[in-house]
């Protein structure tokens, strides 16, 4: 049995988190009731994937059938696939489409995938845009609001708004929609036109659904539309150009614990918020930068899950677990991942206040939280996933 365990860290970060996760997994192997097969572990980084991908044609030049075939030995003889990745790894970062792709075709060739952290902003995308990764152009890359856009300056590539992925888009990452420029006089009159969603928005936003293959101005006004919305409130009547200026001001850096940003009911603050007159003298000298998570919360698996397999043994439903994703998903419930061999259902199996924690495609189960033996919970569902996985595989001949 060959098993690759790919962990996604940023540059210069703590390889630790790498480490532990790749002794939990040998753990639950050596748990298994066929421990006594003979395993063989492939790590790899993120950026260490190229064997076991394809190389795309460059045109003119032909396809390397040499090395392609080589490639998908190489992946075809993988029985499991372990990845580990930051929580705030993007799934549009350069650096990250070999993971990207590599998770496409384990999904497409139904292999045994079982993913933490970065897991299920990476299968989101995957549902949403697809493998092929759009860049982003503002906020260096992480977007912006939506009223901080501002047109392109005359003679940019983006001012063709063709629609090339070349072109990159303007991403608000209150919503996840995606924005291109056209220029007054094209079909919808000009304006920032929302060309599709990545299926995850910032910790401070407000959701939206819109998906690349019938996005239309519904995605970005329904939620200016909601009786609910943070903000002066603003009508909008589809067919009419939103206009950046009248859009609510951004959103302030804090939340509610539910991810959704909430004003502050005072209107003339104090300028000193602190209540207490004798406040620490000695206060923390590096706080926390994200005060939209104390790092710890809640997971509720839902009801038509509960007699799910990765739920075996795990109650209650509800459980504490280590939490620090900025980045929420909102893809929704029996969401359809297409791809070439048939449509692919993905299923919500667990959520909480940031977000879907937990994501099943196919033999795909993405977990938005990391293991962590201070949270045994999280380790039953690998040891579930893997005693699950390997009853399927075949027996080794004798």
């Amino acid at each position: 049995m060959r098993i690759l365990i790919v962990t996604a860290t940023k540059p210069g970060g703590s390889r630790v988190p790498a480490e532990t996760f790749v002794r939990h997994v040998k753990d639950s192997f050596k748990k298994s009731l066929r421990s006594h097969e003979k395993i063989e572990y492939i790590v790899r980084q993120h950026t260490e994937l190229l064997e076991f991908l394809p190389p795309p044609p460059v045109p003119p030049a032909e396809a390397d059938i040499t090395a392609s075939k080589y490639c998908i030995a190489a992946f075809d003889g993988l029985d499991f696939i372990f990845i580990d990745g930051d929580e705030q790894l993007l799934p549009w970062v350069p650096a990250v489409a070999p993971l990207l792709k590599l998770l496409h075709l384990c999904v497409l060739a139904e292999k045994c995938v079982f993913g933490c952290g970065c897991a299920v902003q990476l299968l989101a995308y995957l549902v949403q845009v697809g493998s092929a990764q759009v860049p982003v152009l503002n906020g260096e890359g992480r977007g912006g609001a939506l009223d901080e856009f501002r047109p392109p300056p005359l003679g940019s590539s983006s001012e063709r708004g063709d629609g090339s992925a070349s072109d990159g888009v303007m991403l608000d990452n209150r919503t996840g929609d995606m924005f291109r420029w056209l220029e007054p006089g094209a079909a919808i009159g000009g304006g920032w036109s929302p060309v599709g969603n990545v299926g995850i928005h910032a910790s401070f936003g407000k959701v939206s659904l819109g998906k690349a293959s019938d996005v239309s101005l519904g995605s970005a006004i329904s939620e200016l539309n909601r009786s609910d919305a943070i903000g002066p409130r603003v009508r909008v009547r589809v067919g009419v150009r939103v206009r950046v200026s009248a859009l609510p001001n951004a959103l302030p850096n804090r939340s509610d614990g539910l991810g959704l940003a909430s004003p502050n009911p005072d209107p003339d603050p104090s300028p000193n918020p602190n209540p207490n007159p004798n406040p620490d003298p000695d206060p923390d000298p590096d706080p926390d930068p994200d005060p939209r998570s104390d790092g710890v919360g809640s997971c509720e698996v839902s009801r038509l899950a509960r007699f799910h397999y990765l739920f075996e043994g795990l109650f209650p439903h509800k459980f504490i677990v280590a939490q620090k994703n900025q980045w929420h998903c909102h893809l929704a419930d029996g969401a359809v991942l297409a791809l070439p061999t048939g449509d692919v259902r993905v299923r919500a199996l667990a959520r909480s206040g940031l977000g879907t924690q937990v994501l099943e495609a196919s033999n795909v189960v993405a977990l938005q939280l990391r293991l962590n033996t201070l949270y045994p919970h999280t380790l039953r569902l690998m040891h579930n996933f893997v005693e699950e996985k390997s009853a399927l595989e075949p027996e080794p001949e004798p």
